[in-house]
């Protein structure tokens, strides 16, 4: 999909990028600060489970790296899932 224009916006956790025309796609980002508070993890822990390939890799943007909301929630979904199917199975 091509963007026109790109609206920034600030946000108490992370960037909202939209598209100006009809504002149907929408995408929160998450910067390193947002990503680390959120998760409870240093930087550093971060960084490291990225080059391991145990977490996404960042989109540069100037000198910022973000994460989208979308992939750090499905990481989270994916890392709890053996966690929710026991729950589901032996349920409490």
């Amino acid at each position: 999909m091509t963007f026109d224009f790109l609206y920034y916006k600030s946000r108490t956790m992370g960037i909202k990028m939209q598209e100006a025309k009809d504002g149907a796609d929408e995408l929160t980002v998450l910067s390193k600060e947002d990503l680390c508070q959120r998760l409870n993890l240093s930087a550093r822990t971060i960084e490291n489970m990225v080059k391991r390939n145990d977490f996404p890799p960042p989109i540069r943007i100037g000198k910022k790296v973000y994460w989208s909301e979308k992939v750090v929630a499905h990481w989270i979904a994916r890392i709890f899932k053996k966690q929710q199917d026991w729950f589901e199975r032996y349920g409490f």
